[in-house]
C-alpha cells in the first residue's frame, strides 16, 4: 500500500454525484505505511480491482454531500476524449457548493487546458501504480493526462488558500525519446500561487516542469521524472515543507520513466529555493540531475535559515549549489555520490551554512568547495570517499578563496581504499577531532504510520442526520448522530460537506470513525479575519468544512479515543471584542486526544485558546499532521505514554498582525502563550514545528505526577520572533534536537530573553542540540541554571546576543556543574 490508495475498493463503490449532494466515494481513515518505503523506493500502489467507483461496482449507493464525481459531469477519463470541460463543471459545482471534494474515479483524464481549484476544493483520485514508459493507455489509478496541445499554463493551479491536489498522478505526452529529444514546452504540472496549499501523493510522469510554489505551502509524498524542474519554490514569506520526494529514483536509484542518455542530458533542478524563508526539506532522494538542490536568488531575494535533513543526491554534475549571496542554513544527514563536479558547493559570498553528519562519494573534484567571499562554512562528522576522480589535485575539502572560512570536525576520508587524514586546502581542522562533542548524532527518526485519506464509497454525511451547516442554531447532536450511525455500521468516514457547522458541545469520534471535512480555507490575502478585533466591520466569508464555536462553548470540541481520526476541518472561536486588559475566553481544546492508533491532520484552528492536547494512557501511536492555527494559550500539549508524531505545525497570527491585534492581542500572547508545551512524553518525535511571536516556542516541563520527556527528538523546528525559543524545567528530562533555529523579538516591549534555557528546576536534565541557529537575544542566547544538567550544544550559528547587557554567548550557572561542548 501507499502514494494514496489503500489497495482494495470498498463494494457497492458509487459512480458519481450531481451538482448538490453527491453519491461519490469519500476518504477512509484507515492506516497505511510509509508511502516511500524504507528503501526509499516508490511503492506500487495496487489497482483495487474491477468494481471500484465508475467501473462497473453497484449504483445504489445512499447519495453523500460535498464530493462531485467528474464522471458524473461526463468525463469520460479513457485517456483519449478531453474531460477538461467536464472536470471544470465538477469543480465550479463544488466551487458553487463552497467547497468540496472533486473526485477522479480510476481513469485516465485527458486534458487540454488548465484546471484551477479554489479555496475549500481538493482534487483527489484514487492513487496510481508507478507508470512505465506508455503508453497512455497502460496507466493504471487515478490520471490527468497533459495533452501535447497544451503548452501555455500549468496543468493544475491551487489558486486559492485551502486548495489542495492529492492521490494522482500527471502525465505529460512526450515525444519519444531518441537522438536530438527535447521536452515540450509544458508549463508546470502544478502551481501552488497562494500560501496554505497542499500537493501530497502525486507522481509526476514526464513534467517538463514540476511544481512551483510561493507562500507557505506544503509538497510531500511526491515522486516522478520531471525534466527541467522538480520543485521551485520562491516568493515564499513564510515556512515551507517539502517531504517524502523521489525523482528519478527507483529502489535502485535508476531513472522512473526513460534512462535514454537523450532524456537524461535534460534533466537539470531536482529542487530550487530560491526567495524562501525557513524551508524544511526533509526525506529526499534525486538522482541523474545537472544540481540535484540548489539555493539560489531571484529578484524577490534569498533563502534564510533552510532545515535539510536526511537527503540524498545521486549521479548528479552537482549535488548540492548554494548560489544566492546571504544564504544561511542547515544541512543533517546528507548523502552525496557520483556528482561528477561537486558535492556541496558554496559560491554565494556571504553565506553561512553548517552541516552535521555528511557522507560524500564518488567525486569528480572536491567533495565540498567554498568559493565565495565572506562565505563560511561549518560541517562535523564528515566522510569523503574517492574524490578528485580527475586527478587534478583537488582537495576533499576546500576553502577556495582567501575570505572564504571552512572548518572540519571529525573528518575521516579515503582515496582508494587507503585512509587519507589530509584531503583538506586552506581548512580549519578540529584540534582535538576525537572530542565527544564532535560525536553528537541525532538519532534516526522512527515513523508513526501515516494514514491514507483514500476515497471509497462513503455512506455516511452529517447533513442526512439533521445537520444544517448555516452558521445558526447548533450542529452538535446531529454531527454526533452521523457518527454513531457510522459506528453502528462498523465504522467508516463522515463526510462534513462546505458549511459552518455551529457547535455548542463536545464531538466524540468514536471507534473506527473518521470525521472527514472537504477542506477549509485559511487566512485569505489582505483580509483581517475576526470582525472582533476592531479592525473590520464585515467578517470574512469561510469556505470548505467549518466548525464555529459557540462563545459559551467551554468543552472541548473533538475528543478522539481509540481507532479515531479526524481531518481536512477548518474551526474558529470567537474571543471576543479586543479592549485593554483583553485575555482569551476560557475555551476547551480543539482537539483532546485520549486513545491510540489515532490522527488529526490537515486542520484550521483559528483563534483557539487551546490547540491539541494529547493526553493518551496508553502506548500506541498518535498522529498530529499540518496544523495550522493562531492559538491564544498553548497549540501542542503533550502529556500522554503514546508514540507521538507531531509534523508540521504552524502556529502563526492568522486572526491579523494589525489594528487592535498588534495592540492588544500580540502582546498578550507574547508574554504568556506556548506554542509546543510537552511536559510528559516518551519518544515523541516534533519536527517541521513552526511558531511565531509566542512567550516560549517549545518548553520541556513535567506533569503534576511528576513525570517528564524521555528521548524526545525535535527537528527542522524555527521558534520565530519571541521571547524564550526553546525551555526546559522539568528534572531529569532528556531530549535531542538538530536543524532548529530560534529568534527573539527586536522591539523594546517584548525582547527576546533567550535561545535555549535549561531553568533551575531543570536539575540532572541532558540536552543533545545541535546544528542549530540562535539570534538576537536580550541575554544568552544558551543558557542553564541546572544542577548536574548536561547540556552539549555544537554546529551552532550564535549572533546577536546579550542585547540587554554583558550576557556571554552561552553560560553556565553557578550551582554546576554543567557540561558545555561547543563544536564551532
Amino acid at each position: 500500500m501507499g502514494c494514496g490508495s489503500s489497495g482494495t475498493d470498498a463494494p457497492g463503490a458509487a459512480s458519481g454525484c450531481e451538482a448538490g449532494p453527491a453519491a461519490c466515494p469519500s476518504f477512509d481513515g484507515s492506516a497505511d505505511g510509509d508511502p516511500a518505503g524504507p528503501d526509499g523506493a516508490p511503492v506500487v500502489v495496487s489497482d483495487g480491482g474491477d468494481g471500484g467507483a465508475s467501473e462497473g461496482g453497484d449504483q445504489d449507493v445512499t447519495p453523500v454531500a460535498g464530493i462531485f464525481d467528474v464522471k458524473r459531469y461526463g468525463a469520460l477519463g479513457d485517456g483519449v476524449a478531453d474531460d477538461t470541460a467536464t472536470i471544470r463543471e465538477a469543480i465550479a459545482a463544488a466551487d458553487a457548493a463552497g467547497g468540496g471534494i472533486v473526485y477522479f474515479p480510476k481513469g485516465r483524464y485527458r486534458v487540454t487546458g488548465n484546471l484551477s481549484v479554489g479555496s475549500g476544493i481538493t482534487l483527489g483520485g484514487e492513487g496510481f501504480q508507478p507508470p512505465g514508459a506508455g503508453p497512455v493507455s497502460a496507466l493504471v489509478g487515478s490520471w490527468l493526462v497533459v495533452d501535447q496541445s497544451y503548452l501555455t499554463g500549468a496543468a493544475v493551479t491551487l489558486a486559492n488558500t485551502g486548495a489542495t491536489l492529492r492521490d494522482m498522478g500527471i502525465w505529460h505526452d512526450q515525444p519519444a525519446p531518441g537522438p536530438g529529444w527535447q521536452p515540450r514546452a509544458f508549463g508546470w504540472a502544478v502551481d501552488m500561487v497562494l500560501p496554505d496549499t497542499l500537493t501530497r501523493d502525486v507522481w509526476l510522469a514526464n513534467a517538463t516542469s514540476g511544481i512551483h510554489g510561493i507562500g507557505r505551502v506544503t509538497i510531500e509524498n511526491v515522486q516522478g521524472e520531471p525534466i527541467s524542474t522538480g520543485i521551485q519554490i520562491d516568493a515564499a514569506y513564510d515556512v515551507v515543507r517539502i517531504r517524502r520526494v523521489r525523482f528519478n529514483w527507483t529502489a535502485e536509484g535508476q531513472p522512473v520513466w526513460s534512462s535514454d542518455p537523450s532524456v537524461m542530458s535534460q534533466l537539470g533542478v531536482g529542487i530550487e529555493s530560491l526567495r524562501d524563508d525557513n524551508p524544511e526539506i526533509y526525506d529526499v532522494k534525486v538522482s541523474g540531475y545537472a544540481t540535484g538542490i540548489h539555493y539560489g536568488a531571484s529578484s524577490s531575494g534569498i533563502t534564510s535559515k533552510f532545515s535539510m535533513m536526511d537527503t540524498y543526491v545521486d549521479h548528479a554534475a552537482r549535488c548540492v549549489t548554494i548560489d544566492g549571496a546571504g544564504t544561511t542554513g542547515k544541512l543533517t544527514r546528507f548523502w552525496g555520490s557520483n556528482c561528477g563536479s561537486t558535492g556541496i558547493w558554496i559560491t554565494g559570498a556571504g553565506s553561512i551554512v553548517s552541516a552535521a553528519d555528511i557522507d560524500l562519494r564518488e567525486i569528480g573534484a572536491n567533495a565540498i568547495r567554498v568559493e565565495a567571499a565572506s562565505a563560511f562554512f561549518l560541517v562535523n562528522q564528515l566522510t569523503v570517499v574517492d574524490w578528485d576522480k580527475g586527478n587534478l589535485g583537488f582537495p576533499g575539502i576546500e576553502a577556495a578563496v582567501t575570505t572564504a572560512t571552512a572548518k572540519v570536525g571529525l573528518y575521516r576520508s579515503f582515496m582508494g581504499g587507503n585512509v587519507q587524514l589530509g584531503g583538506v586546502g586552506n581548512v580549519v581542522t578540529d584540534s582535538n577531532p576525537a572530542s565527544s562533542a564532535f560525536n553528537l548524532r541525532v538519532p534516526l527518526p522512527t515513523e508513526v504510520p501515516e494514514d491514507s485519506v483514500t476515497p471509497y464509497a462513503a455512506r455516511v454525511d452529517v447533513l442526512a442526520h439533521g445537520a444544517l451547516g448555516d452558521g445558526t442554531g447548533d450542529d452538535t447532536a446531529a454531527i454526533q448522530a452521523a457518527m454513531d450511525a457510522a459506528a453502528a455500521a462498523g465504522g467508516g468516514p463522515v463526510v462534513v460537506p462546505a458549511g459552518d457547522y455551529h457547535l455548542k458541545g463536545s464531538l466524540h469520534v468514536p471507534p473506527k470513525v473518521t470525521l472527514v471535512g472537504v477542506g477549509w480555507q485559511g487566512q485569505a490575502a489582505g483580509t483581517q479575519i475576526n470582525p472582533a478585533d476592531g479592525t473590520t466591520a464585515v467578517g470574512r466569508v469561510f469556505r470548505g468544512a467549518n466548525f464555529s464555536i459557540d462563545a459559551a462553548n467551554t468543552a472541548d470540541v473533538i475528543q478522539l479515543g481509540d481507532n479515531s481520526a479526524v481531518k481536512m476541518i477548518g474551526m474558529r472561536w470567537d474571543q471576543g471584542a479586543v479592549v485593554a486588559g483583553w485575555q482569551p475566553r476560557k475555551f476547551g481544546w480543539a482537539v483532546r486526544v485520549t486513545g491510540t492508533n489515532v490522527s488529526a491532520r490537515d486542520l484550521f484552528l483559528l483563534n483557539p485558546t487551546k490547540g491539541i492536547e494529547v493526553a493518551s494512557a496508553g502506548a500506541g501511536p498518535v498522529l498530529i499532521d499540518r496544523v495550522f492555527g493562531s492559538p491564544q494559550s498553548i497549540g501542542l500539549h503533550l502529556d500522554t505514554n503514546a508514540t507521538v508524531r507531531a509534523n508540521d505545525m504552524h502556529f502563526w497570527p492568522f486572526w491579523g498582525l494589525g489594528g487592535a491585534y498588534a495592540s492588544v492581542v500580540g502582546p498578550y500572547v507574547e508574554g504568556n502563550a506556548v506554542a509546543f508545551q510537552c511536559d510528559h512524553s516518551a519518544g515523541a518525535e516534533i519536527s517541521d514545528a513552526f511558531s511565531i511571536l509566542y512567550q516560549m516556542g517549545v518548553l520541556l516541563g513535567q506533569n503534576a505526577g511528576g513525570q517528564v520527556n524521555q528521548d524526545l527528538r525535535l527537528w527542522n523546528a524555527d521558534q520565530d520572533v519571541g521571547v524564550r525559543g526553546y525551555v526546559i524545567t522539568g528534572p531529569g528530562t532528556q531530549a535531542t534536537f538538530a536543524n532548529f533555529s530560534a529568534q527573539g523579538d527586536t522591539s523594546q516591549t517584548s525582547p527576546g530573553v533567550t535561545g535555549i534555557w535549561a531553568e533551575s528546576s531543570a536539575t540532572n536534565a541532558s540536552l543533545a542540540a545541535y546544528n542549530g541557529d540562535l539570534r538576537i537575544f536580550t541575554g544568552n542566547a544558551v543558557r542553564s541554571d541546572a544542577a548536574g544538567a548536561s547540556v552539549l550544544v555544537n554546529l551552532m550559528h550564535l549572533e546577536g546576543w546579550g542585547r540587554g547587557g554583558a550576557f556571554p554567548v552561552v553560560e553556565g550557572g553557578a550551582v554546576g556543574p554543567e557540561e558545555w561542548m561547543n563544536g564551532s
